[in-house]
């Protein structure tokens, strides 16, 4: 299953349009709405909120094991969040990567290479 949650309406609507355009069909939830991310699922989240991208990256691993198992996070971020938290781009759970990966955006904007990224890592996800 590939999940958006984005609660910014633009980033939203051109990162699922992206998905759309490779032949994806992503389900849309709110990221205030998730609490449990099922195993194997493919979550591409928004929030500036950081405790609640914690709380759904560590229920789904948790909720999930083992790690291999677990939901796969593509994380956007606000570019000064992660220059603010500058671990969130190493953050491991018992020495697994927490995150699929972490991508920049800046005011709502995400330039077209890391589009481009998000859309090839779901790629790379969903081979595996």
């Amino acid at each position: 299953m590939l999940v958006v949650s984005i609660s910014r309406p633009h980033l939203r609507e051109t990162i699922i349009r992206a998905l759309s355009a490779a032949g994806y069909t992503p389900t849309t939830v709110d990221p205030e709405s998730i609490r449990n991310l099922d195993s194997g699922t493919i979550c591409v989240l928004s929030t500036d909120d950081l405790s609640l991208l914690h709380q759904i990256v560590y229920n789904g691993r948790f909720s999930n094991p083992p790690p291999e198992t677990a939901p796969k996070v593509i994380a956007l971020a606000d570019a000064c969040t992660i220059a603010n938290n500058p671990r969130i781009a190493a953050w491991d759970i018992h020495g697994h990567a927490a995150l699929a990966c972490l991508i920049p955006v800046q005011n709502d904007e995400i330039a077209s290479q890391d589009l481009c990224g998000v859309v090839q890592m779901v790629r790379r996800l969903t081979r595996t």
